[in-house]
């Protein structure tokens, strides 16, 4: 199953797959070149596809047999740069209290951050990073 052949699954989505979100997701949500648009897909839900820049669309790897099997999904710290990069673009609150960022790679995710420009400070002011 393809949604997009030019983006990934990212954002609370992919966070929570990977536990570094503990609160449940109503949608996948995926980065995309396209437009902004939703749909509901038969067997998966609700499916919102998010518009970022091109030059933003990168920091991804292929979905495992439990998670997103044929996808693509953001690696966490680019999720969570893509969900930091959405939340200031559209004035959205970031989760920061649910978030579980000890086992990110801190080295990673300020590089990501720094190519994204986007502030970490909002979230790792307030929680623990790993190495």
């Amino acid at each position: 199953m393809s949604f997009d052949p030019h983006g990934y699954v990212s954002f609370d989505t992919a966070l929570s797959a990977r536990g570094v979100l503990d609160d449940l997701v109503h949608a996948v949500r995926i980065a995309t070149a396209g437009d902004d648009r939703e749909a509901v897909v038969p067997g998966v839900g609700l499916v919102e596809w998010v518009h970022l820049p091109d030059d933003l669309l990168f920091g991804d790897e292929p979905g495992t047999e439990l998670d997103f099997p044929g996808l693509r999904v953001a690696q966490p710290e680019k999720a969570l740069c893509d969900l930091l990069w959405l939340c200031e673009s559209r004035f959205f609150a970031v989760p920061i209290w649910s978030l579980r960022l000890e086992d990110l790679d801190r080295d990673l995710l300020e590089e990501y951050a720094r190519r994204m420009d986007v502030d970490l400070e909002r979230v790792c002011g307030q929680a623990t990073l790993g190495t």
